[in-house]
Formats: structure tokens, sequence, C-alpha cells
């Protein structure tokens, strides 16, 4: 997801997949991958 651009890190080079998410960030998400479909 990072590569297709859905998803970024939380600062520039750093990527905490284990983190959790914020509202806004899962809304993101969501986003993201509606605009892949």
């Amino acid at each position: 997801m990072q590569q297709a651009g859905v998803i970024e890190g939380s600062d520039p080079g750093l990527f905490k997949p284990t983190a959790g998410a914020t509202r806004a960030e899962a809304a993101k998400i969501v986003y993201g991958l509606m605009n892949l479909l």
C-alpha cells in the first residue's frame, strides 16, 4: 500500500506498522484504497 501511495510513514523515512491509527488516518487509507479500485 505504501508503494501505491495509499499510506505514508509518520515521519520522513519512518513507518510504524504496529502503531494505532487516528480516525483521520484511517479515513485517508480507506479513501486511497477506494481510488485504487
